[in-house]
């Protein structure tokens, strides 16, 4: 076994890496750590360094802010500067603290690229909110243009050493695995999607029309079962909206339908040949089942109980018990943080591209401590305590959901806090009346759905955190619209009310100068009267 052998995947059958299973962790453990062999090169950009400047900008821009304008922390934000925080002190603890501070090897996910997300959020919804920020949305649209051209490239070959693919099955675009691919598209299609049926004419939405036809073939391209799962669930929520905020336009919703159902067979089967989205889909089913018949025992399986003894030459741990398919007796060394037979691996390994597998494991890991659940293990540690401590050959330095990987790099409060910012977020924007804000939440709500099934990366996040952005800062627009409207409202009202007074006054002023006159002439008349009595009595 060499690190070649490794970084191919070519990894020997366990069973007779038992004698030098410290070895073979040392070897992968090693090349994670960034040692490469001679042939092999890094020709990923690392974007942690970039981010790392970001950083102090963005975060010296933020404090100036706070400091010399009057500007305040949002409610909304605290739950994100609370994980960011944890975020921090996970990392003085991490398990390997370069890893936490970098981000592991071709991933650079660490400390510094997640306060990067953080700040890039609270700089673009610190904007004043006074800026004309309409042209950003049309951005959001021309990159699915820009992406669907990378795609046309690579489907035909063209600009191979500009536009390289580098996955077997899918075209990547601008990323480097269809995964990521489908995160992008996810949060573009569903933006598209809600601005072609919630815009009027005068928002340009058919410009969003041909935005979302892009977006959603480079959706379909990419194929990936995740991405496309969120892309469903923005579809079946933003129905519902629509109906109920009686914003149905069944002319727009009809358009919109056969763009879903007519580009799926063009391009997973017309196209690429092999549609990993519904055998996909079908595992998360069935692997779903499978837990659960586990988790109730109602799983039976034609082998001996597993026999847990000592090796006294080598002083380890062992298991033993008879493999179900081969009928042959397996020895190997016991761990209880991996799952207890390689039988129970390969089953739950066929679904959804081995994610079941991947977040039992997972689970199992984080839950291996009482540090490990409250602080984590430190961002992007993952992938090293993974390795060693799962002894399979199936590795991950990623838990394939984003939630997951949050508890095992930050803690669980950490996670929860990120939770609470997207929920209190997307709450507040469906709560406003603000439509980009709307729009902005279907995006926000796609690539949270998909997050599920796959992982964030450093080049398509960015996307994220400036969605939840802008779709923050068009509510906080509607909300201090809403605010000046009540203020003029209340200006007005007072106006009114003053007018209205005066004019009281007036006519209790013309009343009395009214009853003041009445008064003179009965008294002229009186006097006039008695005058006339005395003349006559005189005469």
């Amino acid at each position: 076994i060499d690190s070649i052998d490794v970084l191919n995947n070519n990894f020997i059958d366990y069973q007779y890496l038992n004698d030098d299973i410290d070895l073979y962790d040392e070897i992968y453990y090693n090349y994670k750590l960034n040692e490469y062999s001679e042939i092999v090169t890094d020709s990923c950009v690392r974007l942690d360094k970039i981010y790392k400047v970001f950083v102090f900008i963005l975060g010296i821009m933020y404090l100036f802010r706070l400091i010399t304008e009057d500007f305040k922390i949002r409610a909304v934000d605290i739950p994100l500067l609370i994980f960011m925080v944890l975020t921090i002190i996970s990392t003085i603890f991490a398990y390997d603290t370069n890893v936490a501070l970098t981000g592991f090897n071709n991933r650079y996910e660490g400390m510094w690229t997640l306060l990067f997300y953080g700040f890039t959020y609270l700089s673009i919804r610190s904007i004043d909110h006074k800026a004309k920020t309409n042209y950003l949305l049309k951005c959001l649209g021309i990159l699915s243009m820009v992406h669907m051209v990378c795609i046309f490239t690579q489907l035909t070959g063209y600009f191979e050493e500009i536009f390289p693919m580098y996955s077997s099955h899918a075209p990547t675009s601008l990323t480097e695995n269809c995964n990521f691919s489908g995160a992008f598209f996810t949060l573009l299609s569903s933006f598209t999607m809600g601005a072609f049926l919630l815009f009027k004419k005068e928002d340009n939405y058919p410009f969003y029309f041909i935005c979302f036809c892009l977006s959603y073939a480079g959706l379909l391209f990419a194929n990936s079962s995740g991405p496309f799962l969120g892309f469903l669930g923005v579809l079946f929520f933003l129905t519902i909206y629509l109906i109920k905020s009686k914003r149905f336009n069944w002319r727009k919703y009809l358009w919109a339908m056969i763009v879903i159902v007519g580009f799926y067979p063009l391009c997973l089967t017309g196209i690429m040949h092999n549609d990993l989205i519904t055998s996909d889909l079908t595992g998360y089913v069935t692997g779903g089942i499978s837990l659960i018949k586990q988790a109730i025992g109602g799983k039976e399986e034609n082998k001996e109980e597993i026999e847990v003894y000592t090796d006294t030459e080598t002083g380890k741990v062992m298991q033993k018990y008879t493999d179900s398919a081969t009928g042959k007796l397996v020895e190997k060394e016991y761990t209880d943080t991996a799952l207890t037979t390689d039988d129970a691996q390969s089953e739950l390994s066929q679904y959804g591209g081995a994610r079941v597998l991947i977040w039992t494991n997972v689970i199992r890991t984080i839950t291996k401590s009482t540090k490990s659940i409250l602080i984590g293990y430190g961002p992007d540690n993952l992938g090293l305590v993974y390795m060693k401590s799962a002894n399979e050959t199936l590795t991950a330095d990623k838990a394939h959901n984003i939630y997951l990987h949050m508890w095992s790099g930050s803690g669980i409060f950490a996670m929860l806090a990120y939770i609470a910012w997207v929920v209190i977020s997307l709450i507040k924007a469906f709560k406003s009346k603000n439509t980009f804000a709307i729009v902005l939440a279907f995006a926000v709500l796609g690539y949270s759905l998909q997050g599920l099934f796959n992982i964030n990366v450093s080049e398509v996040t960015p996307y994220f955190y400036i969605a939840m952005g802008l779709m923050i800062l068009y509510t906080e627009k509607e909300e201090m619209l809403q605010k000046e409207l009540a203020e003029t409202r209340l200006i007005e009202a007072e106006k009114i009310r003053k007018l209205e007074e005066k004019k009281q006054k007036e006519e209790e002023r013309q009343a009395k100068l009214k009853e003041k006159k009445e008064a003179k002439k009965e008294k002229e008349k009186e006097t006039k009267k008695t005058t006339k009595k005395k003349k006559t009595k005189k005469k």
